[in-house]
């Protein structure tokens, strides 16, 4: 069992987590996919959905590798990442934060707040500055294209992270971040793209619906 509030660092994924921006870039990966063909589209949104957590330049690569069986070129994976961001930020933009995540901020007052995400890191910077929560996150926000493994390594090397530490995540992605940090684990459903969630996840890791529900977790 977690002891809550013995946790020092808290680190939260984005997209599902932060907020309800998940279908948003589903559809952004169907739309560009799908101008080399509808198959090529559903099968790119589907490992998008499947594959949480990464980030695009990865999911592009796949994309071009496994899906189209082609040589992913830099040149064409920076393009598409570009036309991504062009669908993707004003949407996100005007998504919903979680409920609950200021109350859960005043409760946790005492803990270090960081976001590692699988979104660029700069755009994602941006969007949280926009919607005025970058200053609830303490620790820094991180993403691609450093992966979450990267990240959460450094941080913890630089003393950026303390254990105990808690990772809030909606992916598998998330979860084998949090497995290789020796991270506990925390499993959002609400928004999260996947459904097999109980197939990867380990008696230790708790499933709640959103980030409101941890609130009466911390004393």
């Amino acid at each position: 069992m977690i002891n809550f509030n013995k946790i020092e660092t808290i680190v939260f994924d984005c997209d599902g987590v932060i907020l309800d921006s998940n279908n948003i870039k589903t559809e952004a990966f169907y739309e560009i996919g799908r101008h080399y063909g509808e198959e090529a589209g559903l099968k790119l949104a589907d490992y998008h959905k499947e594959n949480g957590g990464e980030s695009r330049y990865k999911k592009f690569s796949y994309f071009f590798e496994s899906i189209l069986k082609e040589k992913a070129s830099i040149k064409e994976i920076d393009r598409l990442s570009k036309i991504f961001s062009n669908i993707t930020v004003d949407k996100v933009l005007n998504s919903s934060i979680a409920d609950g995540i200021h109350d859960l901020r005043d409760k946790t007052i005492n803990k270090k707040w960081l976001v590692v995400s699988g979104s660029d890191q700069e755009e994602l910077r941006g969007i949280f500055h926009k919607k005025k929560i970058s200053n609830l996150f303490d620790g820094g926000i991180f993403g691609s294209p450093e992966t979450k493994d990267l990240i959460l390594k450094r941080e913890m090397e630089v003393g950026n992270i303390s254990n105990p530490a808690l990772f809030i995540g909606d992916s598998v992605t998330d979860f084998k971040a949090s497995q290789n940090a020796n991270m506990n684990f925390i499993f959002l459903t609400k928004w999260s793209g996947i459904s097999n969630w109980a197939d990867f996840l380990n008696k230790d890791s708790l499933i709640m619906d959103s980030l409101g529900d941890l609130i009466n977790l911390f004393d």
